[in-house]
């Protein structure tokens, strides 16, 4: 009885704690979300080679800020194994990059080499601060809802582009020259969402991996329900203008693994799909009524895929580059340093290197990135990470049934997928949170089995 009043004082203590820092907790959520969704529209160029964004400022603060919380949870253990395992991978990437720019004939730009170690170092305050804050189930809620506000706010911004063709200075749209060299006219909208991003490859990504959160959940009301069927059904329109193919079979099988494992809300989940796709055609044939020529320059996802297929099979098109791009790259990385790879900041110069003009001069892809850039030892471990993280998120939603858990399970499949869609998706300061939301849910798996653990050991000890 004595330890049942102590573990009771406890709870208590910490329910007082949460109460008096929630609004501090809720401000600092606010503000990583913020400044790592929203936080590459708003920069300012303090050098030539150096920019400074949301992101780029608030992280370093608000990593300082749970320094004293991070010392608190190594000194008493609170972190997970994989939590350790997965920080030390990216320590080790990073000083894996700084070695290779002395070694590496390919890795000749310190500001490339720099850059993308500065990208890893944010990817670890990023998920530090995301698991120190979020350490329960109404916390991931409210993180959530929050993404899940700023995501409609960028997605009423990317609306507004397409049906007016204004763009923020840095969109690929908004350089008429840039425009002019790659054979756009100047009387010719150009009918593609970019938002914060530099085109619309990369838009297309971030809004594929957060879609998720907008898939079926029981206790909506019937309002957040048709709210959830706009949102898709605008995403839907929104991939389409873009021609976001990869992107768009990323949702697909994303959708298609939520029916799968949430067949509890199968009938619901169905509606909503048939709801968001009528609600996408209304708005496409609306936006076809104010200019037909979106009929003419926007094309379905099956004629956009038909037509890649074809081009591909005669070594044409985005499909053909892409792949053969992937194949060329990590062949010659494993040829010429062993598996060992080239460095951090050093994929243009390698495929310049090859002289072949039908590759392309950019990863396109976060994987072959990884791979040709850090090695196949790098590769495999961060790899591993995220497959065994996928794994818990499975069985936590195994053992609970909560949807939310189904949705980071969709969330991390379309990272997962989507991430071959944009030329480079390191850099992309919402990539972190996926990767985080996975860890909170893992972490919460564990919790879960010890307090079991914990409470047979109680019983047995009353008994």
């Amino acid at each position: 009885m004595k330890k049942c009043g102590l573990l009771t004082g406890n709870k208590m203590i910490m329910r007082f704690e949460t109460e008096k820092n929630k609004t501090l907790k809720f401000a600092l959520m606010f503000l990583y979300a913020l400044s790592a969704m929203l936080g590459l529209g708003f920069y300012i160029r303090v050098h030539p080679a150096i920019a400074l964004n949301l992101y780029r400022v608030f992280v370093p603060i608000l990593f300082i800020i749970i320094t004293p919380q991070l010392f608190f949870a190594f000194k008493h253990r609170l972190f997970s194994k994989l939590d350790i395992v997965l920080f030390t991978v990216l320590a080790t990437m990073i000083l894996y990059g700084f070695v290779m720019f002395f070694l590496s004939e390919y890795v000749t730009s310190l500001k490339d080499s720099l850059k993308e170690n500065l990208e890893v170092v944010l990817g670890i305050f990023s998920l530090a601060i995301l698991i120190t804050l979020i350490k329960n189930e109404n916390d991931l809620l409210t993180f959530i809802d929050i993404v899940k506000v700023l995501f409609v706010c960028l997605l009423i911004f990317a609306l507004f582009e397409i049906f007016t063709d204004i763009h923020l200075p840095l969109s690929r749209y908004s350089d008429y020259y840039l425009m002019q060299r790659l054979g756009y006219l100047p009387s010719v909208p150009f009918y593609s969402a970019t938002t914060i991003f530099h085109n619309e490859n990369d838009y297309s990504t971030y809004l594929v991996i957060f879609a998720p959160l907008f898939f079926a959940n029981k206790k909506d009301s019937r309002f957040l329900f048709i709210v959830d069927c706009i949102i898709l059904g605008l995403i839907l329109f929104v991939l389409q203008i873009n021609r976001a193919w990869i992107c768009s079979v990323a949702l697909i099988i994303s959708v298609v693994f939520y029916l799968l494992v949430n067949n509890k809300s199968f009938l619901k989940n169905i509606l909503k799909i048939i709801l968001a796709v009528a609600i996408y055609q209304c708005v496409y044939f609306f936006a076809g009524i104010l200019d037909p020529n979106f009929y003419h320059m926007k094309m379905g996802l099956l004629n956009e895929l038909s037509g890649q297929q074809e081009t591909a099979s005669i070594g044409l098109g985005s499909m053909y580059r892409r792949l053969y791009t992937y194949f060329v790259s990590v062949k010659n990385m494993f040829v010429q340093t062993y598996g060992v790879g080239i460095g951090p900041g050093g994929f243009f110069n390698f495929l310049e290197s090859l002289n072949d003009k039908d590759l392309l001069l950019s990863p396109h892809s976060m994987w072959v990135e990884i791979l040709v850039e850090y090695g196949i030892i790098l590769f495999l471990t961060f790899a591993a990470c995220i497959i065994y993280l996928f794994y818990n998120v499975c069985v936590l939603f195994k053992n609970t049934k909560k949807e939310i858990y189904a949705q980071i399970i969709c969330m991390v499949i379309a990272f997962v997928l989507a991430s071959n869609a944009p030329s480079g998706f390191f850099g992309m300061d919402f990539m972190w949170i996926p990767i985080g939301l996975s860890m909170i849910a893992s972490n919460l798996l564990i919790l879960r089995e010890k307090e079991k653990q914990n409470t047979y050991v109680f019983r047995k000890e009353s008994y």
